[in-house]
């Protein structure tokens, strides 16, 4: 982990020390960075940063080349690509600027609790990250300007903090020649004067401390200044017997003496804020950068309570007011001057026009420095924005806080989304992790405020997560949930949830849009007009995520609703209402229905009796792009985007198959069947099944397609018998001579040749393999014929003829590596010639081929794929004898296949596992995973399969440990093949 401090010149520390970074261009570029705090950097800023605005032309090639060599220095992940320039990848925690706020805080509730010597402590630690100016090598750059008054700000009032905890210790005598020093620095600070004055006066120098209050005066009246009110009452003060400032418990001097309260209509929250302490923190950076910021989200996401917070905490940088206007009752756009007007105590007549109440608002703003938090202004968010265009160019010291399913939408706005809360990954486990999750813990302090006996612990904590990840982590469900905790139990409640909007009830009554879920939801949904109701509806249709093509085939029916606007301004909108979810991966764009929205949309969705019609239009799509994408399955890019569809794929051939579309339902098993053989999942089996079961009713070659799919799928999955197998392919065979249909022959060829080698008949897989090579050879099918040379390589391992294997492995290469659709064969075939290398003497050219395949693999980051070249990799560091390097491989390759719960590669993790526990001399160790690999291959089908490259080494192995374990060899023998998975 890195650490970077800006609090002076730039510095990045890890665990060798100081990072240099000596080039000036370089330090801005990262201090740029450092300073966005994990936020997207567009490349034009970066270049604005470096140059200011004497950018070279060639600046945006020259920031690429700086980036790069920034990743040298500090490592790799540090700095990551994101669209449209470049983000810091590091945890908030690791920049000083951030734990310097952080002690602040925790210094000043310190301060409000009465514990002078843990704020003492805090705000001298805070101070001593100060290493000089901030940010220097950004000095021309106007964001950071404003961050460094910011800053600078900041540290001047902690110098102030931290005296004045002092004086709470007690330590009156001992602070005063510090606050000398301070108000020498800036005689025009007021508070500083105060402390001073107090330190005097507590010391027994009543009379320094009058002084002190007259050279206050002096420094005050040279620029024509009065002192204020506080600081003539402070001197006041000791003018009488003084007892208050005497006592060492005061209240602290800030709230005493300090300036007048901040004037606000913000209630007391009466239950406890939970979590989002990262979203604070970034709201309230905004809020000092921008005059006007919307926090938009779905109902009940959490908008109005992070807002108040957020408002509660800016009340010291707004002394004029901070003022809640809550809109979600009113009706009429005209009215919301005078509401406000009446929240901040400007008195107006009932016969006062509109604008003759913004004109006073104006006026009355214009002079202050205030807060306007505007709550719920998605119902009248074009009167909401005029008028606050208005009010934000027209007061100067006036800054708008609004929350909004949608953006207000005018110059100036930043927009920020409230995103629902964090919940524990479907992996998580363990009470410690899973409690740490904000959704959790918001859950936990809801249901103690029902039943106060409630407590989280291993028997219910999986539950209570689960129930969190079912509702999405939105804070209105969770606390719906939690409320139910008052009658039924964790599990009840769990439960229950398919009862989903008659759970989630019983909110408080004083908000009716909160006092169920479906209120809340019902809310947004009578905002919107009629197509943008029917486009949410249909989209209900989705089970997961889904792309724009995707929606457009869904919702765009031909009716009146939707006529009126093209799909992607639906879709838009939605996005816009915070309905709607935008998620990048590095495949594409996508958009997700929270689950609460998903279900209440379904609801609407059977309530217009559109169901049957939006279920059809959703599985013709995926069919049709299921027949365009059957000729690319070897493209990484396609495979990757069948990955993400594959709820969508799985919904349509549950479709398909309710509707006897045999035609469909084979299209649909055909584009899925290479990530169902990679991912292994037990409910694939259960679809291949369900469209076999069609079979007699499918043309030839789709019951070829079928009836094969069937056979491999059993073979991976261990299921049925290699006699069941065999009749499942034989069939396979004659549905594909029947059809005539070349390719469906040469298909059923290669999957016969594979389920040939894995019973060990080599000479059988080759001739069916061999086959089917001259087919695809005759169709010019690259991708095909470099599958046919991969497994053709394999069946020369098993014979032990590597320079066969050698010569295959290579031109399956040659074929596929220029082709873009032929990625997958090409990092198979790389990754399988790299032990190969080895057994022909080249462990230098192996480890090459070796790690490049783990290099491809990672780039594409289909984990399947990263699996099996980590398990060649870990075969061929073995025979290299390349220790290190091949724990490193192996502890990795088994992480993967442990926490994917796979079966694929087990076998060959565990063989090679084996070789390096007897390399380690613990023949114990080696003839325990020995038995465990091999009995992986009998659950897997492949019994007979030879173990490949390692087979030679493995049993020499297996000769030396009976030799070292004698009779103990069959007791460890025995414990390896009754292992369970996690074992």
């Amino acid at each position: 982990m890195i650490d970077f401090a800006i609090l002076g010149p730039l510095q990045a520390t890890g665990g060798n020390g100081t990072i240099a970074i000596t080039c000036q261009k370089e330090s801005a570029v990262l201090a740029a960075l450092v300073l966005a705090s994990g936020r997207v950097v567009s490349v034009d800023s970066l270049c604005s940063a470096v140059w200011g605005d004497d950018a070279p032309r060639s600046s945006a090639k020259v920031i690429q080349n700086l980036v790069l060599r920034l990743r040298k220095n500090l490592g790799t992940g540090v700095i990551e690509t994101a669209s449209g320039g470049y983000r810091l990848h590091a945890d908030v925690g690791t920049i000083d600027s951030v734990r310097f706020e952080t002690m602040v805080r925790e210094g000043r509730e310190h301060v409000r609790c009465g514990d002078w010597p843990a704020a003492a402590d805090a705000f001298d630690a805070a101070l001593r990250l100060w290493r000089g100016r901030p940010l220097a090598e950004l000095a021309e750059w106007a964001p950071a300007i404003g961050e460094v008054v910011r800053l600078d700000e900041e540290r001047r009032a902690v110098m102030e903090d931290l005296a004045e905890a002092e004086l709470g210790c007690g330590r009156h005598c001992e602070t005063v020649a510090s606050l000398e020093q301070l108000v020498a620095d800036e005689p025009l600070r007021e508070r500083r004067w105060s402390l001073l004055m107090l330190a005097l006066h507590r010391s027994g120098r009543q009379a320094d401390a009058l002084r002190a209050f007259q050279r206050a005066r002096h420094a005050l009246g040279e620029l024509g200044l009065e002192p204020s009110r506080a600081l003539r009452d402070h001197e006041r003060a000791m003018g009488t017997d003084g007892l208050a400032l005497r006592l060492e418990a005061a209240p602290p001097l800030s709230a005493r003496y300090g300036t007048i309260p901040v004037r606000t209509n913000l209630r007391e929250p009466l239950t406890t804020f939970i979590g989002r302490e990262r979203q604070l923190v970034e709201i309230a950076d905004v809020l000092t950068r921008s005059r006007t910021v919307t926090l938009t989200g779905l109902g009940g996401a959490g908008k109005s309570r992070i807002a108040i917070e957020v408002a509660r905490a800016a009340m010291a940088t707004h002394p004029d007011g901070v003022w809640m206007v809550e809109l979600a009752a009113t009706r009429d756009g005209a009215s919301i001057p005078t509401l406000i007007a009446a929240v901040i105590g400007l008195e107006v007549q009932p016969n006062d026009s509109s604008e003759s109440v913004v004109s006073r608002l104006r006026t009355r703003l214009g002079r202050e420095r205030t807060l306007l938090m505007l709550d719920n202004c998605e119902h009248l968010v074009q009167s909401v924005a005029e008028l606050a265009h208005v009010l934000v160019a027209s007061c100067p010291g006036l800054t708008l806080l609004a929350t909004s399913q949608e953006s207000l939408g005018f110059p100036g706005e930043t927009v920020l989304a409230v995103e629902p809360m964090d919940v524990p990954e479907a992996t998580a486990s363990g009470l410690a992790e899973l409690s740490a999750c904000d959704a959790v813990a918001l859950f936990c302090a809801r249901a103690v405020g029902v039943r106060p006996q409630f407590t989280l612990g291993d028997g219910n904590v999986g539950t209570v997560a689960a129930i969190c990840r079912e509702l999405d982590g939105i804070p209105l469900a969770i606390e719906l949930a939690a409320a139910r905790t008052r009658s039924m139990s964790i599990d009840a409640v769990a439960q229950h949830l398919r009862d989903y909007f008659q759970l989630l009830a019983g909110g408080p009554r004083t908000v009716p849009r909160h006092h169920t879920m479906r209120a809340a939801l019902d809310w947004s949904y009578d905002l919107m007009p009629p197509q943008e109701r029917a486009a949410l509806r249909r989209l209900a249709v989705f089970p997961d995520r889904f792309t724009l093509d995707a929606a457009t085939a869904v919702v765009t029916f031909d009716s009146d609703d939707v006529r009126a606007d093209p799909a992607f301004e639906l879709i838009s909108r939605l996005v816009d209402r915070s309905l709607l979810i935008v998620e990048m991966s590095s495949a594409d764009l996508r958009y997700r229905l929270i689950g609460p929205v998903r279900r209440y949309a379904a609801d609407r969705l059977a309530d217009a009796g559109e169901t049957d019609e939006a279920a059809r239009r959703h599985c013709a799509f995926f069919v049709a792009v299921a027949k365009e994408t059957w000729a690319n399955l070897g493209n990484m890019t396609r495979v990757r985007q069948i990955m993400s569809d594959t709820a969508n794929y799985r919904c349509a051939l549950d479709r398909a198959v309710s509707d006897h579309d045999v035609a469909a339902s084979v299209e649909l098993v055909f584009v899925q069947f290479v990530v169902w053989v990679w991912e292994g999942d037990p409910q694939t089996l259960v679809s291949m099944r369900r469209v076999v079961a069609e079979h007699a009713s499918m043309d030839h070659r789709g019951r070829a397609h079928a009836l094969r799919g069937m056979a491999i799928m059993m073979r991976m999955l261990g299921e049925g018998d290699q006699a069941r197998q065999q009749q499942l392919f034989e069939a396979a065979t004659d549905a594909a001579l029947a059809s005539g249909d070349a390719a469906s022959i040469a298909l059923v060829d290669f999957c016969v040749g594979e389920f040939e080698l894995g019973r060990g008949r080599t000479a059988e897989a080759r001739v069916r393999t061999e086959a089917a090579l001259h087919a695809f050879e005759r169709n010019n099918c690259a991708a095909a014929a470099g599958w046919c040379h991969h497994h053709l390589g394999w069946v020369a391992v098993a014979d032990h003829d590597v320079e066969r294997a050698r010569v295959h492995f290579t031109r399956a290469i040659e074929l596929t590596e220029s082709d873009e659709d032929c990625e997958v064969v090409t990092i198979h075939a790389v990754a399988s010639l790299a032990p190969v290398l080895v057994l022909l003497g080249d462990a230098d050219g192996a480890m090459r081929s070796a790690e490049r395949g783990i290099a491809d693999a990672r780039r594409y980051g289909i984990q399947a794929v990263l699996t099996m070249a980590l398990a060649r990799a870990a075969e061929t560091a073995v025979l290299a004898a390349a220790s290190p390097r091949v724990r490193d491989i192996l502890r990795e390759l088994l992480e993967i296949l442990h926490s994917a719960g796979a079966r694929r590669w087990t076998a060959e993790a565990l063989q090679v596992g084996a070789l390096v526990l007897a390399e380690q001399h613990d023949a114990a160790g080696a003839a325990t995973a020995l038995a465990a690999s091999e009995a992986y291959r009998v659950r897997s089908g492949e019994a007979g399969r030879a173990a490949g490259v390692v087979a030679d080494a493995l049993a020499g192995t297996r000769v030396g440990l009976v030799k070292d374990l004698g009779a103990e060899y069959p007791t460890r023998y025995a414990r390896g093949s009754t292992l369970s998975s996690d074992e």
